[in-house]
């Protein structure tokens, strides 16, 4: 048994490793800094100096603005204060962790749902996976939606085999979506999927049943999660610019 996992962790540390140096030269050679990457940044380093949703015009003064949702310019604007200003290169450092963590959380859940070889074979797919990993390299919303997707889809597994209740992994799942929509206003569409699907594993539970408002209340909190942290975006932006909008434009604009 121990030379087995000896074995299992040495082929996961091979996968790991390759999977660091093949985003590492994806950094180091196809690095992409510019167009909306600029845009986030420009939002996060006037949020950090101003205090301010906005960006930061020529004058100093800054414009607010609501063309891109907070989830982004918040992951920037903790890596400007660790690393410096506009460090992008070192953003992208923090991205090729991130991405292995998808890559790990991918190869778990595999293996709760087809045992130890699909994990092994998810985890060294995913880590060499060039389409997943060339996102490394540029310092936009892919990798921590990825990466918030996974460990959704990993969570909701984990929140079903603990059964179904009030649990952390309920709150693993509920916080992953949330921060998830805040990345991306698709990722709505992650959130309607997964509650959906816990709803139907309520509904689907094995004897003894439970009373039915008590099953769905971890589902109800799940979902109040996921909407809450948009009431404060909606709020700010119906102050400033006088529009109901919960997520993002359709078009790049501001209002005005």
């Amino acid at each position: 048994m121990a030379g087995r996992q000896l074995k299992t962790g040495t082929y996961a540390g091979l996968a790991l490793a390759a999977g660091l140096a093949l985003r590492l030269w994806f950094v180091a050679h196809v690095a992409r800094v510019g167009g909306d990457t600029l845009v986030y940044g420009n939002i996060a380093r006037s949020w950090m100096q101003h205090g301010v949703y906005s960006f930061s015009a020529p004058p100093g003064v800054p414009m607010p603005t609501l063309i891109r949702l907070p989830g982004y310019p918040l992951f920037l604007m903790a890596c400007f204060r660790i690393f410096g200003v506009e460090h992008y290169t070192a953003v992208m450092y923090v991205q090729c962790v991130i991405d292995l963590c998808t890559c790990l959380l991918t190869a778990a859940l595999a293996g709760r749902l087809f045992g130890r070889g699909a994990a092994m074979a998810a985890l060294w797919l995913s880590a060499l996976c060039p389409f997943m990993a060339i996102y490394a390299a540029a310092p936009l919303t892919e990798v921590l939606t990825l990466f918030c997707i996974a460990l959704t889809f990993y969570a909701l597994e984990r929140w079903r085999g603990a059964g179904m209740d009030f649990n952390c992994w309920l709150w693993v799942t509920s916080v992953a979506m949330a921060y998830s929509v805040l990345l991306r206003p698709e990722q709505g569409l992650l959130a309607a999927t997964v509650i959906s699907a816990m709803l139907w594993m309520v509904w689907r539970m094995p004897e003894p049943p439970r009373p039915l408002l008590k099953s769905l209340l971890p589902v109800v909190l799940a979902a109040l999660c996921v909407v809450l942290p948009l009431a404060p975006w909606a709020m700010r932006n119906w102050r400033t610019f006088h529009v109901v909008q919960p997520l993002a434009p359709r078009y790049a604009t501001d209002p005005g």
